[in-house]
């Protein structure tokens, strides 16, 4: 039997793994669109969350304000993003996607899915849920941690 010191090894060890995979192909989609890995983060986050503040954006990708500034004001400038002040916060700009972008999100996420399907075809349904979970938590985690800092 492992001990845990041992397990956290090997998830680590295949997290780098799967995250490769997705690396590769994501990279793949996002040359089609013209768009940096940054980029593609931070419509991600959008895509996730709706309507955000840049604030926001910057805590879930781990980044300073001034660095999401700068990857928005280009998003903004290719209509990928949309940006408006809060009516909560005049001082606040909340980002939104764009019609185009919400159209090529989801042309990319359809794309991504079907070619990193395959590596989930190890795990039946149950095993699939348990992951989806266990990620889910692990997640929240580190969202958690990030707001403490």
């Amino acid at each position: 039997m492992r001990n845990r010191k041992e397990s956290i090894e090997n998830i680590l060890a295949s997290f780098h793994s799967i995250k490769n995979k997705i690396m590769v192909e994501s990279l793949k989609s996002l040359k089609e669109i013209d768009i940096t890995p940054a980029q593609g983060q931070i419509l991600m986050v959008v895509k996730h969350h709706g309507s955000v503040s840049q604030k926001e954006i910057a805590d879930h990708m781990g980044i300073s304000p001034s660095a999401v500034t700068q990857l928005i004001e280009s998003l903004v400038a290719n209509d990928y993003l949309i940006r408006e002040v809060s009516q909560e916060d005049k001082r606040v700009w909340n980002i939104q996607l764009s019609e185009k972008s919400k159209g090529k999100m989801t042309a990319l996420r359809s794309g991504s899915l079907s070619k990193l399907a395959n590596i989930f075809e190890v795990l039946d349904d149950t095993e699939l849920g348990i992951l989806d979970k266990m990620f889910a938590k692990i997640s929240s985690k580190i969202i958690s941690d990030r707001k403490e800092e």
